[in-house]
């Protein structure tokens, strides 16, 4: 049975994400929801509250992959339209790139920056409780004059009991244009009333830090 949810599970990710409509940012967030969604209801039939809990966030992140791999083709058509708008000096619009590991470059410090950080939780109170599920949402902009390639955006936190979704490699982030990034939040139980500090580092495949941003959310039991 439980083989059984998860091809249906991964059956309608796929079908959803596929749409023609869709441009990449829709189909990797929806495959991150709706992965998180199904993940969550799996794992509460698999292993209660903690199956609940590990399955939103393995159904987020498979459910993400998946959706930026149906978006790959729309992204790679995009990619020459988006550096003549560089060049041209458009207005920034969010866009989305493709990891390639055999790229190199150097980044100038402070050529990134993070702007716009939004925590959305569940009940809409701005304060993270336990059990509760939430989201980081950032966009990230380059302000200089040289593309920026591998892209890996980083969400940290300094509580143990708060667990976030795995780092996503984005792509290339030419001058002038900007990206938003998602990143799942769920706070298990026994969480104490406190304030968090929570981090978002942008840095290249190699680990090399590129900018950072700090803030604080506060939880409650």
């Amino acid at each position: 049975m439980h083989k059984s949810l998860l091809l249906l599970t991964l059956a309608a990710l796929i079908g959803l994400t596929s749409c023609g409509s869709y441009d990449s940012f829709s189909r990797t967030t929806t495959g991150m929801s709706l992965g998180a969604m199904f993940g969550s209801t799996i794992g509460s039939i698999v292993g209660g509250y903690r199956g609940a809990d590990a399955g939103t966030l393995i159904g987020g992140a498979v459910g993400g992959v998946v959706g930026a791999a149906s978006a790959e083709a729309a992204a790679n058509r995009r990619r020459e339209a988006a550096e003549n708008s560089y060049r041209s000096a458009q207005p920034i619009e969010p866009s989305y790139g493709r990891y390639d590991e055999t790229r190199n470059y150097s980044a100038t410090a402070g050529q990134l920056s993070i702007e716009n950080i939004v925590f959305a939780d569940a009940n809409n109170n701005h304060v993270l409780e336990s059990g509760e599920r939430a989201y980081i949402t950032c966009d990230i902009y380059n302000r200089g004059t040289q593309a920026v390639l591998n892209v890996a955006p980083v969400v940290g936190c300094n509580e143990k009991r708060i667990a976030i979704s795995p780092t996503a490699i984005i792509g290339d982030l030419y001058p002038g244009q900007g990206m938003r990034y998602k990143a799942a939040v769920v706070a298990q139980r026994r969480l104490k009333d406190r304030v968090v500090g929570f981090s978002i580092l942008v840095s290249d495949a190699a680990g090399r830090p590129l900018v950072m941003q700090e803030f604080s959310i506060r939880t409650a039991r």
